[in-house]
Formats: C-alpha cells, structure tokens, sequence
C-alpha cells in the first residue's frame, strides 16, 4: 500500500483549506478540528508524501513545489466528489442512462414529447437501443440496459403501464403481413384473431410497425396495428373491422429507488400522459 491508499478525505479538505486561507489555525477553525490536530494531520500527510508540503512564511504556510501539485490533485478530487454527492442527495445522477424500446415506442416520442423528456432531464444523455420485448428484457436482466419500455404484461420486474394500444385490421386483400411469429404483439393478434374467426397466414413479417403500415398502404396486404400507428402522420390508414386486440406497454426497471434517473426517465414518460 502505498502514500495515497492511507490519505483520507479529511485530509484533502485541510489541505485545500489550509491553501485557501493560509494558516493552520483558521483552516483549523473553519473545518472544526484544533491546531494541535492540523499540525498532526499535515505532518502525517507529509510522512506519506515524503517531502515537505507547506514552508512557513511569518504567520502563513506556503505550499511548496510538491505542495501545490498534491493541493491542486486534493481540489479536483474534492470538486469530483462533492458534485457526485449532490447528484445522489438529490435524487440525481448525471450520465448515460441506457433505454431499451420496442419499435412502436419512438413513434409515440416525436416533436414536442421528445423535448419534453429532454427537459426533464437535462444532465442525463438517453442512450437508445430498439429491440423486440424479450430480447430488451434479457438485456436488462444482464445489466446491459437500465430500464425497458416493452409489451406487457411484466411479472419479473417492477413494470408500470406507460400507453394501453389498441390493435386493429388495416388494409385490403385476401393475404395479410403482420408482425413476426414469436413476438408478444404478434401472440396477442394471433388469439384475437382466432375470437374473430380469422386464421392469419401472413406472406411477410416485420418488427418494425411502420414497415408493416407502408406495405399495407400500398396493398401488398392487410395488417394489424395499434391505432396510434396505423392512423399516424400524413396518410392515416382506415380501420377495418372491430378491435383485434388489446396491448399494453410497459416500462420496467430492475428495481424501484436504486436507480434514481431510471426512475426519472419513468416519470419523466408517464407525465407525457400517451394514453390520452
């Protein structure tokens, strides 16, 4: 172990102070310790650097050489913590907050509800990764990801329900496109189209809801899509027949108060108010 291992925090705010107001007494007297203590602490700093830090000057201690590197090293340690300590009193955390979507979820996020997530969290960078539901769920499991916004429902982790969808037939024809065997969305459209007498035998697939909207626009075939998507933007497709099914999409976290900004994002999109 060497010097630095056996320095503690309290002995780089003396130092700092000590720097700051120029004599062992008032830098005693500011951090509550007295002088016999400071003259302890900066002969054992000293020890453990092995040269002399401070060099007196009437009534004033002076930094040395060495002393203003180690002071200036003390500084930028200290200003490090301090701002990390008053992100975590606050509920906080600057950075990188890794966000798990399913397709359909960016399309919901647009224009004005994109900013008003980016307000809500102005010190924190969204880092995005779009998936299918229970590949982000795995990842979140491992650790890759900090919170997820997949197709409920969700019994493992803490989920909250951010939009409830409602899916619907768009689009002509006697053969269809829909949404990949496997996926959540496609098992939900699969049971409610059987309730309907329907048997679904689609000549293409895709994950991506707004594939799966141009193709039945230009009459490859029919789909089914949440209301939201299907009748979006420009060219809003009509609906055909009655509800198909219905989705719910769910944000999830490991758990509930261990990461603040996780949390933040949730609230953050539930004050969006998408099911409105």
């Amino acid at each position: 172990m060497n010097g630095i291992d056996k320095l503690s925090v309290r002995h780089l705010r003396l130092l700092r102070e000590i720097d700051r107001v120029g004599t062992w007494t008032d830098a005693g007297a500011n951090l509550g310790m007295a002088q016999s203590t400071v003259s302890a602490a900066v002969a054992r700093i000293e020890e453990l650097a092995g040269v002399p830090l401070f060099e007196a000057d009437g009534v004033r201690r002076v930094p040395t050489r060495a002393g203003r590197v180690l002071i200036e090293a003390a500084r930028d340690a200290l200003a490090t913590l301090d701002g990390a300590w008053s992100s975590l009193e606050s509920g906080a955390s600057a950075g990188v907050l890794r966000v798990g979507v399913i397709d359909a979820v960016p399309l919901y996020l647009v224009g004005d509800r994109v900013g008003a997530v980016a307000e809500a969290m102005p010190d924190v960078h969204l880092r995005l990764v779009v998936d299918v539901s229970s590949r982000l769920l795995e990842r979140l499991a491992e650790r890759e990801l900090d919170v997820v916004v997949v197709t409920g429902p969700e019994d493992r982790f803490p989920a909250v329900e951010v939009v409830r969808e409602q899916l619907r037939v768009y689009g002509e024809g006697e053969q269809c496109v829909l949404y990949p065997d496997g996926s959540r969305t496609r098992d939900l459209i699969d049971v409610g189209l059987r309730r309907l007498g329907l048997t679904a035998d689609p000549i293409a697939t895709a994950g991506n809801p707004e594939v799966l909207r141009e193709m039945a626009r230009l009459g490859t075939g029919w789909t089914v899509l949440p209301e939201g998507i299907g009748e979006a933007g420009s060219e809003p497709l009509r609906p055909v027949g009655p509800v198909v099914a219905t989705r719910s999409v769910v944000a999830v976290r490991r758990s509930i108060g261990t990461d603040p900004v996780a949390d933040r994002f949730v609230d953050a999109v539930l004050a969006l108010g998408l099911n409105g």
